[in-house]
C-alpha cells in the first residue's frame, strides 16, 4: 500500500512469533557509509508522521526507516493475553515492555539481513515519545540471552548511537518538583474516544512558549497556552491527513498509554529502573555507543521538562541533549529538514572522543 508521499508500506515478518512489522524505508542509497535510522513512533500517531522525511533523507547519507508498532497500520495487534497483562493494574509492566523490545529487536535485525544494509554505517535507534519506552525494551533485549548469538553479534556490529526524541515525563518516569502540577488532556477522559484523540492531537501539536530564563525551573513551563500566532500543525491538516497519520481505533493504545504511565510514575520500580539501567546508567555491549536526547524549545511541556531534567542529572553520564529551536512535538512533519540536520549531528558527533553510552568491554 503506498502512502501519500509515494513511499510504499512494507512488511517484515518474524516467523517464529507469528508477527508481523509494516514500515515505511526512504529506500536503496549507494553510498556505502549511509546509516539506516530505526524510528519507532510513540502513541496514537504512528509511522506515517515520517512521511516528509523520507525524500530528505538521503541527502543526509541516512536510510530512514520507520516501524509502525503493534496494532498499528498492518503491524500484527496484541494477543488477548498481551492486552489482558496491559490492563492488570497489579503488573509492573517490565516483562510486557521487554517482550515488546525482543520482537522488535528480531524485526531490526531481520531488516538489517532482508535490506543488506551497511554494517560501515550501521544504525541508529530513534524513539519518539511514547516510542521511548519501547526503546528501552530494545535495549533491554539486545542485552538478553533470549537472543541467538548470531543475531547479537550483528546488533552490536550494526548499532551506533541511541538518539531519545521528546521523551515524555508521564512515560519516561522523569520526576516533577513537590507540589508541582501541570494540565495534561488525557487526564480526565470526558468525552468520545474521537473527542479525546482530538484534543490531545491539537494540544500535543501545539507550539508553546516556554520562559527559558530560567531553563531548569518547572515553574517556568507554558502547560496550556500556546501562542496565538502559531497553529497546532494538526488544526491545520485536512480530516484525511489526520486519519492518514493516527490510529483509527484507540482504545488499545489509550489502555497501553495509561497502563505505561501508571507504571512509569518516578518512586515505582519497574519502567524508571529500565530507565535507569538502560539509559543513565553504563552497560556492557561491547563497544561504545552514544546516547541522545533531541527536543523541541517549543515542544509541550511534557516533552520540555524531561530534556531539561536530563540536561542536569545525565551530564556525568553520557547523555547529549540537543535543543531544536522553534520544533514542536511534531517536528518530522513540520520541521523535517531540521529533524534529519539533528539526527546527522549526532552520528558525527558519536564518532568524537567522548563519554560512551556503554563502557568498552572486552567480555
Amino acid at each position: 500500500m503506498a502512502s501519500e508521499s509515494g513511499f510504499t508500506l512494507e512488511t517484515v515478518v518474524i516467523p517464529d512469533h507469528s508477527v508481523s512489522f509494516t514500515y515505511l524505508d526512504s529506500g536503496y542509497l549507494e553510498s556505502n557509509s549511509y546509516t539506516a535510522i530505526f524510528f519507532i513512533h510513540g502513541y496514537n500517531y504512528h509511522a506515517s508522521i515520517c512521511e516528509p522525511l523520507l525524500p530528505l533523507a538521503p541527502a543526509h547519507n541516512l536510510r530512514f526507516i520507520a516501524l509502525n508498532r503493534r496494532g498499528y497500520n498492518g503491524t500484527t495487534s496484541y494477543t488477548p493475553s498481551e492486552i489482558q497483562e496491559l490492563d492488570n493494574p497489579t503488573s509492573d509492566k517490565v516483562e510486557w515492555i521487554r517482550k515488546q523490545g525482543h520482537y522488535l529487536v528480531l524485526a531490526i535485525n531481520a531488516l538489517i539481513v532482508k535490506l543488506g544494509l551497511s554494517e560501515k554505517g550501521g544504525f541508529a535507534l530513534c524513539g519518539w515519545s511514547l516510542g521511548t519506552v519501547f526503546s528501552l525494551g530494545i535495549l533491554d533485549a539486545m542485552h538478553s540471552d533470549m537472543l541467538e548469538k548470531e543475531t547479537k553479534e550483528r546488533l552490536r556490529k550494526f548499532v551506533r548511537c541511541i538518539i531519545l526524541y521528546d521523551p515524555s515525563a508521564r512515560t519516561f518516569g522523569i520526576p516533577l518538583p513537590p507540589d508541582q502540577t501541570a494540565y495534561y488532556p488525557l487526564s480526565q477522559l470526558t468525552n468520545s474516544d474521537e473527542e479525546n484523540t482530538r484534543v490531545f492531537g491539537e494540544w500535543i501539536s501545539s507550539y508553546f512558549q516556554h520562559d527559558e530564563t530560567h531553563p531548569h525551573a518547572f515553574s517556568k513551563l507554558n502547560d496550556s497556552s500556546p501562542p496565538t500566532t502559531l497553529q497546532p500543525t494538526l488544526s491545520e491538516a485536512s480530516t484525511s491527513t489526520k486519519l492518514r497519520l493516527s490510529q483509527p481505533t484507540p482504545t488499545t493504545s489509550l489502555s497501553e498509554l495509561h497502563a505505561i504511565e501508571q507504571r512509569a510514575r518516578p518512586g515505582l520500580t519497574g519502567l524508571a529502573s529500565l530507565r535507569e539501567t538502560y539509559f543513565e546508567s553504563r552497560m556492557t555491549l561491547g563497544k561504545e555507543v552514544k546516547k541522545y536526547v533531541i527536543y523541541g524549545s517549543m515542544s509541550a511541556w511534557t516533552c520540555v521538562w524531561p530534556a531539561w531534567w536530563l540536561k542536569i542529572e545525565g551530564k556525568d553520564k553520557g547523555i547529549v541533549v540537543r535543543r531544536m529551536q522553534g520544533a514542536n512535538h511534531l517536528m518530522t512533519w513540520d520541521k523535517p529538514n531540521e529533524f534529519l540536520a539533528h539526527v546527522r549531528w549526532c552520528l558525527d558527533e558519536s564518532e568524537t572522543e567522548g563519554k560512551s553510552f556503554l563502557k568498552n568491554s572486552s567480555s
